[in-house]
This record gives C-alpha cells, sequence and structure tokens, in this order.
C-alpha cells in the first residue's frame, strides 16, 4: 500500500489558517499546520511533506524566505511548493517564482481552484518519487554490478561510472571521471585510441578483448561489450567491461594440459613400442647368456643385458611421466622436468668396450 500524501500548511492567520486546514482534510492526505515561517521550517524538516502551502507575508521568516530555504535544501529541494498572498503584482510574481515557487496563488481564493492546484502539485510530487525510486533501483542494480559500467560522451570523456569500475582500474570514481577513454588503453599510442573510440560510435554495438591500463600501470585483459545509446541529454557510448585475466589464465592452462595430453598420448605409445623391441633383446640375452661358455662373449652378453635394462627403466619413467588417469581417460604429468627424472633415476648409459 503506497503512503499517504503529506501537505504542510504555513498561514499566521488563525482562522484563514483553519478554513485551509479543513479543505485539505477532504483530500486523501495527512496535512500539519504551522503558525508561521519558523515553525513551518521545523514541521517541514520532521514532516518532510511532498508539498507545502504558505502564505507570504509572515512574521520571522516570511513565505519568499521560507521558499527559497526549503528549495535550496537538497533533501526538499523537490518539494512542490505553492505561494498564498494578497500581492498579486507582476513583479510579486516572478520574485516568487524566481526564488523556486512551484505555483502562485494571489488571495481572495477561490476553494476549488486552490485544491485543483494542490492535486495537481500532488501529481507532479508523486511522478518525481516514483522517478527517484526508478533512478535508486537502477542506481543500486548499477552500483552492484560485477561487471565495470563506463558511459563516456561523444569526444571520449568520461561521464558515468560505477564502483566496480573503480575497483578494476585502480582509480576514484571523481579521477575516472576526469579521464577519457584514450586515457585507459595499452598498447597505443593517444592517436589510435582516439581512432578507435571515433570506430566505436560507427559500429554501434559490439563486443570485443582488449588490453587497458590500470593505475598502477598493469595491463590487463578486457572483455568490453559496447553499446552506443541516444538519450535526450546526447549520444553515449556504453561500455560493459569485465576482467578477464583469470579466464586467459585459464585458458592457457588448458591449452598446456592439452599439449601435454597429446605429449602423454605419443610417450605412450612409443614407450609400447620400445617395450616390445627391448622384450625380446632382453630375452634374447638372457638365453644366450644360459648357453655361454666364452667368458668375451659373455661379457658381452652382459654389457646387452644391462643396456636393455637401463632401457627398460627409462621407459617405466617416461611411462611414470605421463600417467593415463583410468578414471578420467587423461594424462597426467608431473611437475618436474622430464631430463631431472630420467637422470637421476638411472645411471649413465655404460660404454660398450669391446675387449
Amino acid at each position: 500500500m503506497s503512503k499517504r500524501p503529506r501537505v504542510v500548511l504555513v498561514e499566521d492567520d488563525a482562522q484563514f489558517r483553519a478554513v485551509l486546514l479543513r479543505r485539505l482534510q477532504s483530500l486523501d492526505c495527512d496535512v500539519l499546520a504551522a503558525e508561521d515561517g519558523l515553525k513551518g521550517w521545523e514541521i517541514i524538516n520532521e514532516f518532510r511533506p511532498d508539498l507545502i502551502v504558505s502564505d507570504l507575508m509572515m512574521p520571522g521568516l516570511n513565505g519568499y524566505e521560507l521558499c527559497e530555504k526549503v528549495k535550496t535544501t537538497s533533501e526538499f529541494g523537490h518539494v512542490y511548493f505553492i505561494i498564498l498572498t494578497a500581492r498579486d503584482s507582476i513583479d510579486d510574481r516572478v520574485t516568487g517564482l524566481d526564488i523556486g515557487a512551484d505555483d502562485y496563488i494571489a488571495k481572495p481564493i477561490n476553494s476549488k481552484e486552490l485544491l485543483a492546484r494542490i492535486r495537481a502539485g500532488l501529481r507532479i510530487s508523486t511522478l518525481y518519487n516514483q522517478v527517484s525510486a526508478s533512478e535508486q533501483k537502477y542506481r543500486t542494480l548499477v552500483e552492484n554490478a560485477s561487471d565495470a559500467i563506463l558511459l563516456f560522451d561523444i569526444s571520449g570523456k568520461c561521464v558515468e561510472v560505477n564502483e566496480r569500475a573503480s575497483q578494476i582500474f585502480g582509480y576514484s570514481k571523481d579521477i575516472l571521471l576526469s579521464m577519457r577513454f584514450a586515457d585507459l588503453l595499452a598498447e597505443m599510442d593517444r592517436d589510435e585510441a582516439e581512432r578507435k573510440f571515433e570506430a566505436m560510435f560507427s559500429i554501434k554495438n559490439f563486443t570485443e578483448e582488449i588490453k587497458m591500463r590500470r593505475k598502477d600501470g598493469l595491463s590487463i585483459p578486457i572483455e568490453s561489450a559496447n553499446t552506443v545509446i541516444t538519450t535526450s541529454m546526447g549520444t553515449f557510448c556504453q561500455c560493459i567491461v569485465r576482467d578477464i585475466t583469470v579466464r586467459k589464465e585459464n585458458e592457457q592452462h588448458l591449452i598446456q594440459v592439452e599439449k601435454l595430453r597429446a605429449l602423454g598420448g605419443m610417450v605412450g605409445g612409443i614407450a609400447h613400442d620400445f617395450n616390445n623391441l627391448l622384450a625380446a633383446i632382453i630375452g634374447y640375452t638372457e638365453l644366450s647368456l644360459r648357453d655361454a661358455k666364452d667368458e668375451t662373449l659373455i661379457r658381452r652378453l652382459k654389457v646387452i643385458e644391462k643396456a636393455g635394462r637401463d632401457g627398460a627403466e627409462t621407459v617405466r619413467l617416461l611411462q611414470e611421466f605421463t600417467k593415463l588417469r583410468k578414471d578420467t581417460g587423461n594424462f597426467t604429468v608431473k611437475a618436474e622436468p622430464l631430463s631431472s627424472v630420467v637422470s637421476t633415476k638411472i645411471s649413465p648409459p655404460c660404454r660398450l668396450i669391446m675387449p
């Protein structure tokens, strides 16, 4: 249920104030009355009205002064303000409107006209509140977005940013709002960056991956969804920016894993073929040793046998280095270099010295 509109009536004439109060209470709104401008200002601060009806000539704080006080206070500047007065010259009207009054009604007052103008003022106030709530909702969404949002005008100047943009680039919002699109680009000179920005307005809607520069000078990969939008305030380029550093690192990791997986498959195939060859060499060497009688031949066969077993150990280490996981079907690769695995696990190849 929406709350009822709130109205403050400020009138120093007690009888006239009572009459106006009864008229205002016929509207679907909550009304509080004050006998002068100072009391009215107190009530305004506490009651926080949507509309104020004030007499002009009052002791202490007159209608002009009260209106100026309301309109120059940020939290009340939007409140609809109606001045009632017996002074109806053009100069009086201009003065009232110049200090911020939204309406100016001359006495004697027609009750129907007054109520009609108050209803009109309340409609305007309701619209303002709706727009304000919508803007606040939009601002909340923008400020809590997981991506940086930057808005650039047609000259390339940054005119709007959210908190995430400050986090990604390392600048405060105020500093970002003093920068240009070209200031954030990495690996481009200024002229090239300016030409790129001009091209963005002709393309209108696209997504790209580019390098942008943080405050600390670090160049980071960025995915930017760029949209050219036209409003009553002009044409702008909205950039929704995402830091893809982690994604790029993961992509590189996946590429490396695929390379190692291919290497593992190749090593596994080679190891299988070598095992078949070495099995034959070692097996026939063992058979030959059983029948050999000549000492020289025996020494040579043992050299061949040892070389074969060293080769088999090397193959085993290669298979261990790129082991196929049966649960996933993927190869896992040890972190230590292959050369260190082989060199530390087996002795250097023996020299074949023929006697």
